[in-house]
């Protein structure tokens, strides 16, 4: 819930929260560590045409990959979100 209001106040956009996956979706995952020594704040990011994946091994970690996400995303109202970079 934290991510879709913040989006909505960045840019008016009201996004569903549903489990699952399809195309057009940011997905949150909490995945097990590909390596035994990690950083707990590492995450993945991956944006594409057709979703956003953030990705991490903790839950710490998924929230500094949502930050980077909101910083992506400029503060101005729109009907679709388009991504700095």
């Amino acid at each position: 819930n934290y991510l879709k209001e913040a989006i909505h106040v960045q840019t008016g956009i009201h996004l569903n929260i549903k489990s699952t996956n399809n195309s057009k979706s940011i997905q949150l995952l909490v995945q097990a560590p590909k390596d035994t020594n990690f950083n707990k704040e590492q995450y993945e990011l991956i944006v594409s045409d057709s979703n956003i994946i953030v990705s991490s091994p903790t839950n710490q970690g998924l929230f500094y990959g949502i930050q980077t996400l909101l910083q992506m995303i400029p503060f101005e109202k729109k009907t679709k979100l388009r991504f700095l970079g």
